[in-house]
């Protein structure tokens, strides 16, 4: 058979009412009756006695409220002083400072004891009970009465009242500071401490937290990688390697440096070279123009000078071309840059000619070309950069160079300089 619960099967039919009617039952237990208020059930609220002030219940209602208060005596908690309390006695004031010596009550949970105590006694000689705030007000106002005013005396409740309290002090570690005492201290011991200002670091956001993971297993297996011969030979293997590779990239770090520094100095060794063969070739080019082209002889240690006609030094130049009297003769330097110088031609009919103006200049009288006189050859004098170091004045249009004269134009290495001149001419 299936068990069948009790609380469903129905009780027997019975006059007894006290076991089926659940207001019967409710009224045995000293229940109430819930009244129904605005669609939900609240507890009546307590009858209102005194200055006959109170709402009309009921018989059933007041039988049934009388009961409960006979039952469960429900104190209440008003304002003011509890009924028949009057003033503190001079006993209830003795006593009040015997208990707060005995105790020395410095916070809340001592004066409960010491209010507890008070009552008692109360009780017994038959004195109103107080509360635990309104005897330490008392206290309190104690300590706070001054002596009264032409009276030499302080009365004895107010002494014992400051001797307590001195005792309460001591129990705490505690004292009171008066102004008076610190009237004499130098104002200038006192240090004005200015406000401490400390820099907050901006920091980005910090990354949210993994999510927890079985900690004894991880550090198990990571116990065991640690720990394999195998990964421990694997970690020697590459630390080896990575120590060689290290010496390797050192090594070849230092060649490199070796190397690149070989080849700085023989760079600069063939930039010197060139720079002496440019010096060479335009000093023998020079000693050709000047000497026409004959050189030198020594002859009784005096200097003899073989002179050519210039049409026999444009026929050995090579690269000499004529222009109005004049024969251009360029030179182009292997580092960059070149060299332009004219030589005035004398079996020419025109006469000095500048290229860079249209109009030509003629002299009035040009002075005539002395084969006979001799001059001290130009000494060549040794600069870092090809080319003579003075610079001579441009020729104007009034200038006419006859005979040997040589206008000779430097160019720059760099294309964006200007162009240099000089004219050179024998001394007569």
């Amino acid at each position: 058979p299936i068990p069948i619960d009790p609380a469903l099967q129905p009780l027997p039919a019975s006059n007894d009412r006290d076991l089926t009617d659940p207001s019967t039952i409710a009224h045995a237990r000293g229940l109430k009756k819930a009244e129904r208020v605005a669609g939900y059930r609240q507890k009546s609220r307590p009858t209102y006695k005194g200055k006959g002030k109170g709402r009309a219940v009921s018989s059933s209602d007041s039988e049934a409220s009388d009961s409960s208060e006979s039952e469960v005596e429900v104190v209440g908690k008003g304002r003011g002083r509890p009924a028949g309390s009057g003033n503190y006695s001079k006993p209830d004031v003795n006593k009040l400072l015997d208990l707060t010596e005995k105790l020395r009550p410095a916070g809340a949970k001592g004066w409960g004891k010491l209010a507890k105590k008070f009552n008692r006694y109360a009780v017994k000689n038959k004195r109103p009970q107080r509360e635990v705030k309104a005897l330490e007000n008392k206290y309190k106002s104690l300590l706070r009465t001054k002596k009264p005013t032409g009276d030499a005396e302080c009365p004895p409740e107010i002494k014992r009242a400051h001797h307590i309290e001195e005792l309460i002090n001591e129990k705490v570690g505690t004292r009171g500071l008066s102004d008076d005492e610190q009237s004499g201290s130098n104002a200038s011991d006192v240090q004005v401490i200015e406000p401490v200002r400390t820099a907050i670091a901006r920091r980005a956001a910090t990354p949210p937290l993994r999510s927890r993971r079985a900690t004894g297993a991880d550090l198990l297996a990571t116990f065991n990688r640690a720990f394999d011969p195998t990964m421990q030979q694997a970690r020697e293997d590459t630390r080896s390697q990575r120590s060689f590779e290290t010496a390797q990239l050192l090594a070849v770090t230092q060649q490199l440096d070796v190397l690149r520094t070989e080849n700085n100095s023989l760079r600069d060794e063939v930039n010197d070279l060139k720079r002496e063969l440019d010096r060479m070739e335009f000093q023998l080019q020079f000693a050709r123009v000047t000497n026409g082209g004959g050189g030198f002889d020594n002859d009784r240690g005096r200097l003899k000078r073989r002179r050519r006609s210039h049409r026999d030094l444009s026929r050995d130049c090579s690269g000499l071309q004529r222009v109005r009297g004049k024969i251009r003769c360029e030179e182009t330097f292997p580092e960059g840059g070149g060299t332009t110088y004219w030589v005035t031609d004398a079996s020419s009919d025109a006469s000095d000619f500048d290229y860079r103006c249209k109009k030509k200049t003629r002299v009035d009288t040009p002075l005539p070309f002395n084969n006979s006189a001799t001059h001290t050859p130009v000494a060549a004098h040794y600069t870092s950069m090809p080319g003579p170091s003075r610079r001579s004045p441009e020729p104007t249009g009034s200038t006419s160079l006859t005979g040997e004269g040589v206008e000779l134009t430097f160019t720059p290495h760099r294309s964006s300089g200007d162009a240099v001149k000089f004219v050179l001419t024998p001394k007569v």
